[in-house]
């Protein structure tokens, strides 16, 4: 759909290819793309400073793998606004334990939280995770 609207989008998994990959990180790093929708491919060494919002749909309740994907919205670059995250909810479902753990980090680390219910998804809540305060690097 955002294709069709006229938006640069790309979309890297594990079966991409790493040198395609890289070309695709490299027209987001350069501003070309306007949207990146990614499957467990942004590692450690991959750095997409421009990226200012994040959908996380792939639930974690480990410390360090959250703080590894935020960060990957909340690198400074300039002109850059505050980053927001958005976290969907499994509320009360299997997922629900990990999101409670991602809570308490974003918390502990000051970053404002807000949650909202949505009437049209009775089972999916959506926090927005924006830094508060502290440094955006991870």
């Amino acid at each position: 759909m955002l294709s069709q609207d006229g938006y640069d989008v790309r979309y890297v998994d594990g079966d991409t290819k790493a040198k395609v990959r890289q070309i695709i990180y490299d027209e987001v790093r350069a501003g070309k793309v306007q949207a990146l929708f990614a499957g467990k491919v942004l590692n450690q060494l991959v750095d997409l400073p421009r990226i200012d919002c994040l959908h996380f749909v792939t639930p974690s309740s480990s410390p360090k793998d959250t703080k590894q994907a935020y960060g990957r919205t909340r690198r400074l670059f300039k002109g850059k606004q505050s980053p927001i995250i958005r976290d969907y909810v499994d509320s009360g479902g299997q997922l629900d334990g990990a999101y409670k753990n991602r809570l308490k980090l974003c918390q502990a680390e000051g970053w404002i939280v807000k949650r909202e219910e949505r009437p049209e998804h009775e089972q999916l809540g959506l926090s927005l995770w924006r830094p508060h305060g502290k440094k955006r690097n991870s």
